[in-house]
Formats: structure tokens, sequence, C-alpha cells
């Protein structure tokens, strides 16, 4: 069976495939809670739709990892437009300028200036995401998920592994996993890719991307589509939860599973609803000062919630950025029977130290009894025909034996004990897994890249 850091590298690796094309595009992953809204969708003006543009618009940074920042892609473009310097107009070639001025021209038209943030349109297709019609169910069973997390790309997985996987529960402990399945072409009328591709134009002293693979620069690449998945649960097998204390559901870094330090009920909050994405609490508004200043505002906050830093570096207990729900009835049936023999056995250790205290007792009171009668030169020995001395040493071996049984029986009976607690705290694991709430909006699950060549790359015989 796989863990669960291959069920998730099997959705990573399922989610980009047949959605990228080598040459030209690259794949980077949200390092943020990242839901999208029918409302983000509408595309009318308001708060969350004027939040979505601006995400679906920022500049990626060196993939795999996709972080939240201030700088846009129509910032970018609109310096290019102003700032380029063209090589002198040669004739027959229709003007090396017209290209530019046509573009200029198509970043007037759907530009909307919402107080003192401007931002330009953005759509996507398909727009209704509630329809059921674009969601595609997808199933992957335990030898599905082990083939599809062997082929994860070395630089995927080195992406994966900055998020909670929950290894300290285990590494064979999932029987497969469902989810559905979406992807989202996004719509830019005023953006026009093919001006990086000409080489009559410079902008001194700026690489926007150097074409390198991964790329790097101001502006490396465009995203182009969003995957989108909702639903995504997994199933665990039909067996026990390994040796952790229940608060482990997300362990730290440097992450020992922690013990228990409190009440179950205190350490699983069963049936809790979690706090909304902060990104969900505060979207972009276009009344709240620039987006650049909001984004500042909230970005830790964001980070933190996946536990990383504002940076993107891993801090804390980490959260995958797309919720998870477990199905846990398989594993729960096999725990609790588990817990059930350990309730059993320790029982009956439990009777064995009260019978051998009770042997102990009886030795005792015996032994008690016949000291006092041989203080008394009683002829209760004689009538046991042994003598008094021969009956005490008897008395006291029996006792010793005993004595010896307790011992092994108290043991036991903590043996018992620590099993009773290792599978209540499995359980409770269980308990905060299933706890987890759904989320009805979907969650963005890869984004694609649209790569932006080597650019500036002017032709020198142009300038000269």
């Amino acid at each position: 069976m796989p863990s669960l850091n291959e069920a998730l590298a099997a959705l990573i690796a399922q989610m980009t495939a047949g959605e990228l094309e080598a040459a030209g595009q690259y794949a980077t992953y949200p390092g943020f809670f990242f839901p999208v809204t029918s409302e983000a969708l509408a595309n009318d003006g308001r708060p969350a739709a004027f939040d979505f543009i601006h995400r679906v618009n920022m500049v990626p940074a060196n993939p795999p990892h996709f972080m939240m920042r201030g700088l846009f892609v129509w910032k970018i473009y609109q310096q290019i437009l102003r700032d380029r310097v063209l090589a002198a107009d040669e004739g027959g070639q229709h003007g090396y300028a017209k290209r530019f001025i046509e573009a200029e021209a198509e970043m007037g038209d759907g530009l909307l200036s919402p107080e003192e943030n401007p931002y330009f349109s953005t759509n996507v297709t398909p727009s209704d995401i509630t329809s059921p019609a674009i969601w595609s169910v997808v199933a992957m069973d335990a030898p599905r998920i082990k083939a599809l997390a062997a082929g994860l790309a070395p630089a995927q997985q080195q992406w994966l592994e900055r998020f909670n996987t929950l290894f300290s529960l285990g590494d064979d402990f999932v029987d497969s996993i469902t989810y559905e399945r979406t992807t989202l072409l996004l719509l830019r009328p005023w953006f026009d890719p093919s001006i990086f591709e000409l080489r009559f134009w410079d902008l001194p002293g700026q690489q926007l991307s150097d074409g390198l693979d991964p790329p790097s620069g101001k502006l490396p690449g465009v995203v182009s589509k969003l995957i989108l998945v909702r639903n995504f649960k997994v199933r665990l097998a039909a067996t026990t939860m390994p040796d952790v204390g229940p608060a482990v559901v997300y362990r730290r870094v440097d992450g020992a599973a922690p013990p228990p330090s409190g009440p179950i009920e205190q350490l699983v909050a069963l049936g809790k609803p979690e706090r909304p994405p902060a990104i969900l609490l505060n979207p972009l508004r276009a009344d709240a000062g620039t987006a650049e200043q909001q984004i500042d505002s909230i970005q830790s906050a964001a980070a933190l919630e996946i536990g990383l830093t504002p940076d993107g570096k891993p801090s804390g207990a980490q959260r995958f950025h797309v919720p998870i729900l477990f199905d846990v009835s398989a594993a729960r049936e096999v725990t609790n029977a588990e817990l059930v023999k350990a309730e059993k056995s320790r029982s009956e250790a439990a009777t064995a130290v009260e019978q051998s205290r009770g042997t102990i007792s009886g030795f005792e009171s015996q032994i008690a009894v016949l000291a006092a009668r041989s203080t008394r030169r009683d002829l209760f020995a004689n009538r046991m025909r042994l003598p008094a001395h021969a009956m005490m040493q008897k008395l006291k071996l029996d006792l010793a034996s005993a004595q010896s049984t307790l011992q092994v029986a108290e043991s036991n009976l903590a043996a018992t004990e620590i099993l009773v607690t290792r599978w209540r705290n499995a359980l409770a694991v269980l308990d905060q897994l299933q706890a987890m709430s759904a989320d009805p909006n979907p969650h963005v699950a890869a984004l694609v890249c649209d790569r932006i060549p080597k650019a500036p790359n002017p032709d020198p015989a142009l300038f000269h």
C-alpha cells in the first residue's frame, strides 16, 4: 500500500498529465490556499473578481513554487510597451513599431480603473464551475498511486516535500484516492505573447526572461491554465495506525510526533469547522489601498496557514495546499478491534493481579496466625504432622512465589495499559483526520505557465 506522500505525489503527477506542452510550458504549484469561487469568475468588478484577476496575473517565480507576490503581468507588459527601444525602422517591413502600436491599442480595450487600482480584464473558459459537466471524477487504487508517484519529476518531489505529508503516520496505509478535477483556460485580450518572440526591440539593462529550463527573470512565464481539484478524499486501508500521539496530523518541520499533552477531547477538535483561507477572509479590494499593499498585509497570514514563511520557506506545522478529506472507516474498524483485544487483555491482566494479591494476602494471614500460635506453644503444627518451623518455612516460600507471580502480573497489566493507550491514541488520530471539514470551493492544484522565451533577445544587427 502507498504512503500519503505517494498519494499526494500521484495527485500532482496526474494533475499535469496531458496539460503541458513541454517546449513552451511549465507547471507551478500554489504556495498558499487558492480557492476559486463562482463569484470570482464573474469578472464584474466585485471584490471576489478583483481578487481573482490579480491572483492569476501574479508573475510566477522560479518553478515549481507559485508564491503570493505583488508583481503583475500587466505592469511589466505596460513597461515593455512604454519603455522599449526599437531598432531603426527599415522600409518593406511594415514598420517595426507597428506591433507595439497595435499592442498598446489592445491594452486600452477593457481597461478597468476602480479608484486608484487599475487592472485588466482576464476571463476564463469554462466560466461556470458549478456545472457538473465540466468536472471529471478521478479514482486511483494503490498500484496506480505507486506507479505515478514513482514517476514524479525530481523538482516536483522536492516541492512536495516542503509540505507536511504525514510521514509520522506511516508509510503503508493508503488504500485509494478519489477527486474531481477540471481545467480553466485564462483569456487575456490585452496581452500579445508574440511580442516576446520579436527581435527588433530591447529593454536596456533588464532581462525579462533568460529562456532557460526552468526560466528566471522579471517575467519568466505567464499563467495560462488553472487545474482545479475538489472533493479530494484519501481512503485509509484496513490497517492499524502507527504508534503516535493524537496531535500529529500536522507535524513540525523538525517533527518527532508529539506525545499526548492533554485529554483527547482537548486535542481533537471533533466536528469543529476549520477557519476559511486567509485570502477568502481578506480578498483584495478596489477600495483598500494598492493591490501590492494588500498582498503584503495578508501574505504572512496566508503563508502561516500552510506553515511557510512569507518568502516560501518551510516553518512550523505545514499543510498541503489542497484540502484533504479522509475516509477512515476501514482503518477505524481494524484499530477498534485492536483496542477491544487490548482492553480484554488488560481486564484479564487486572484479574490476574487481583488474584495474586488475594493469594499473597492469604499466605500473609496464615503466617501471622502460625507465628501467634507458635509463641503460645500451640500444638497446631503437631496436628499437621509438621514441625512449626517447617510449616512456617513452607508458607514463606509460597508467599515468595506468590509475590513473584504478582510482579509478573503487574508487568503484564502495565504492558496492556500501554497497548490500550496506544490504540486509543490511534483512534484519536483517526478522529482528527475524519474531523477535517470539507471546503465547498474548488482549489487550484497546479498552474500551467506559458514559458517566455529569452527576452529581450534583440538582433544586434538591427541596433547598429
